[in-house]
């Protein structure tokens, strides 16, 4: 691409008069810049390796001082707003392949596929930028950020839901599935009856775009995700306990959530746990609100049985448990 062409692309301004005219490719990582590479430049003692590495244009916000006046330095206002306008030029004009999907869509695909050619964008602009910049112009790109893709281009296609039944189910329990599909039989997959539409649309997806898959295993995390543990808050082999924390991070799935456990597990004492301030008015289950992870964890002092847990990330849950294990261990 001519320079004057990028400065256009990226709504630049070119503070000097470079020798150079043309860029290859652009690159945000300076250890991968080759000669003739334009480098986004995020922190500027990065510069020196991307120079020497061959770049003939610097893209940046920062006040930059000029260190080589043969190369391009393009001034932009917003670096994350280059990256949009640079995506959204490369999409329209090669015409690549990107597909938006729910979350749990994503999560099953992301097990399911092992095809270099299919790559998975996450929340990462910059990583989404780096993915999208090295793979090849005929790879297919599937993304769960809605923000994301609408931003690169609005009719990015959504992998939406299927008309066509491939899943035949055989038997169920709260949290697995058995069933049949292609003629082949898996069993005890960790999938509940709840969710078995998202993986018949990813199912549907693949057979439409001709992308070979595999189902050994396949695990959701943080949506209606089970964490059994023991009356002191140890985590446990899955099953083995009658008390589970199901974490989900995802409120719109709350409401049937709640639904499928009052259906299949009426057996059972249940609660809905919400962040404070958290407005909710489908209370099936007594609500109880925290504010930290103290307040979660006076759950050992009722005797419920499964515990939905509205939580962003399910990490802070499981390094609250791995801390007071610890704490018990040295006293």
């Amino acid at each position: 691409m001519r320079i004057e062409n990028l400065i256009k692309v990226i709504d630049g301004k070119l503070l000097n008069l470079p020798s150079v005219s043309f860029i290859d490719q652009i690159r945000i990582d300076a250890k991968k810049v080759k000669r003739a590479d334009a480098f986004l430049c995020l922190n500027k003692d990065d510069l020196h390796n991307a120079i020497n590495n061959g770049a003939y244009a610097i893209i940046f916000s920062e006040n930059f001082d000029i260190i080589d006046k043969e190369i391009a330095w393009i001034k932009v206002a917003n670096i994350e707003k280059t990256i949009i306008r640079y995506l959204r030029y490369k999409t329209i004009q090669v015409s690549l392949k990107i597909f938006y999907c729910h979350d749990i869509v994503f999560q099953i695909l992301k097990q399911l596929i092992n095809d270099k050619n299919v790559i998975f964008l996450d929340k990462s602009l910059f990583d989404n930028f780096s993915k999208m910049m090295n793979a090849d112009n005929s790879s297919i790109f599937i993304s769960n950020n809605k923000d994301f893709t609408s931003s690169i281009n609005p009719d990015i296609t959504s992998i939406k839901k299927s008309d066509k039944n491939h899943i035949n189910l055989v038997k169920y329990s709260l949290f697995e599935s058995d069933f049949i599909i292609n003629d082949i039989f898996y069993k005890n997959i960790k999938i509940p009856k709840i969710f078995l539409h998202f993986l018949n649309n990813a199912i549907n997806f693949l057979q439409i775009n001709n992308i070979a898959y595999s189902i050994t295993d396949i695990y959701l995390q943080e949506h209606f995700e089970p964490v059994f543990i023991d009356k002191n808050l140890n985590i446990k082999d899955f099953g083995s306990t009658n008390k589970v924390l199901l974490i989900e991070k995802d409120l719109s799935l709350i409401s049937k959530e709640m639904i499928y456990l009052n259906t299949y597990a009426r057996y059972a004492k249940s609660c809905l746990m919400l962040p404070k301030n958290n407005i909710f008015t489908d209370n099936i289950f007594e609500i109880i609100n925290y504010d930290n992870m103290n307040d979660i964890f006076k759950i050992k002092d009722n005797n419920y049985n499964f515990y939905l847990i509205l939580k962003k990330e399910k990490d802070d849950i499981f390094a609250y448990i791995t801390k007071k294990q610890k704490q018990k261990t040295l006293f």
